[in-house]
C-alpha cells in the first residue's frame, strides 16, 4: 500500500526551481481553469520566492490582483508513486518589465510567442505531498527486458 507525506518547504522550493512547465490556475466564470505555462522562480525585492510567468496581453490570464493556484508534479506510473507542489498566492503585473541582467534571470522562456506581459505570482502558501510506494521494487524495469 502506498503513503502520503508532506514535502518540507525548502524542498518544495527546490523542486519548483528545478522545473519550467507548471499549471496556472485562475476563476473563470465562476469556474476553476488550468493553464499550462512556462516560468520561473525568482526572490522578490524581501527575498521571498515568487513565480514569474509570460502571457499574452488581454488573455485570459492576464489579470491582476487575482487569487490564484500553481501546480507542479512528477508522476511515475510503473511504481504508483510522485510528488505534487501547490503554490495559492495573487496573481499580478510585474511592475516594470525586467531588462539586461535581470529579465535573463527573470524570464521563463516561453515556448510560445510573443509573450509580452509579465506576470508575478506571490506565494500566500506553498505545499507539497509525496506519493510513497511501501513496497521495495526491484531497481531495474522487467520491462526493458523484453
Amino acid at each position: 500500500m502506498n503513503s502520503l507525506s508532506d514535502i518540507p518547504l525548502a524542498e518544495c522550493i527546490g523542486l519548483l526551481g528545478a522545473h519550467q512547465i507548471g499549471r496556472l490556475c485562475v476563476i473563470d466564470d465562476a469556474y476553476p481553469v488550468a493553464f499550462p505555462v512556462n516560468y520561473r522562480i525568482a526572490p522578490n525585492d524581501e527575498g521571498a520566492v515568487v513565480i514569474v510567468v509570460r502571457t499574452r496581453s488581454g488573455n485570459l490570464l492576464d489579470r491582476d490582483q487575482v487569487r490564484a493556484g500553481f501546480e507542479i508534479d512528477g508522476i511515475d506510473g510503473l511504481t504508483e508513486t510522485g510528488w505534487s507542489v501547490v503554490v495559492r498566492g495573487v496573481l499580478h503585473h510585474a511592475e516594470t518589465s525586467p531588462s539586461g541582467a535581470s529579465a535573463a534571470s527573470w524570464d521563463p522562456r516561453p515556448w510560445v510567442g510573443p509573450r509580452d506581459s509579465w506576470l508575478v505570482l506571490t506565494p500566500v502558501t506553498i505545499t507539497g505531498r509525496r506519493l510513497e510506494s511501501s513496497v521495495v521494487e526491484w531497481a531495474f524495469a522487467v520491462e526493458g527486458y523484453l
